[in-house]
C-alpha cells in the first residue's frame, strides 16, 4: 500500500506548480480585464466627444460633456488611463469655469489638448 502513495516531494512539487499556474492565470485574467476596461473607456470617451460635436454651442454643451466624462467607469482600467482621464477632466473644468464667469476659454485650450493627447497615448499603450 505504501507504494501507491506519492512521495512528499512529489506532492510539494505539484503544489508549487499549481500555485505558479494559478498565478499566471490570475495575471492573464487581470491583464485581459484591464485591456477590456481600457477599450471601454476609449469608447465612452469617443462617444462623449461625438455628442459634444453634435450639440449646439453653449455652456450646457460643455457641462453635459463634462458630466459624460465624469460618468465614465475607470475602475478596472489601467492606472495610466485612469490618471489621464482624470487629468483631462481637470483640464476641462477651468475652461468651463472661465466660460461661466464670462472670461475667454482659449487660454485653457493648449492644456486640454495636451491632456487629451496623453489620454489617447495611454489608451494606445494599454490596448
Amino acid at each position: 500500500m505504501h507504494a501507491l502513495l506519492p512521495k512528499k516531494s512529489t506532492l510539494v512539487l505539484l503544489l508549487v506548480l499549481c500555485a505558479v499556474f494559478a498565478f499566471f492565470v490570475w495575471k492573464s485574467y487581470k491583464g485581459a480585464l484591464q485591456q477590456n476596461r481600457t477599450r471601454s473607456v476609449a469608447t465612452a470617451f469617443g462617444f462623449a466627444m461625438h455628442e459634444l460635436q453634435q450639440t449646439p454651442p453653449g455652456i450646457q454643451r460643455v457641462e453635459a460633456f463634462l458630466g459624460r466624462l465624469k460618468a465614465i467607469d475607470t475602475k478596472s482600467a489601467s492606472p495610466e488611463v485612469q490618471k489621464a482621464l482624470g487629468d483631462y477632466i481637470a483640464a476641462v473644468e477651468p475652461s468651463l469655469q472661465a466660460v461661466r464667469s464670462g472670461r475667454p476659454s482659449e487660454p485653457y485650450d493648449p492644456g486640454m489638448a495636451q491632456a487629451k493627447q496623453r489620454l489617447i497615448d495611454a489608451v494606445r499603450e494599454n490596448e
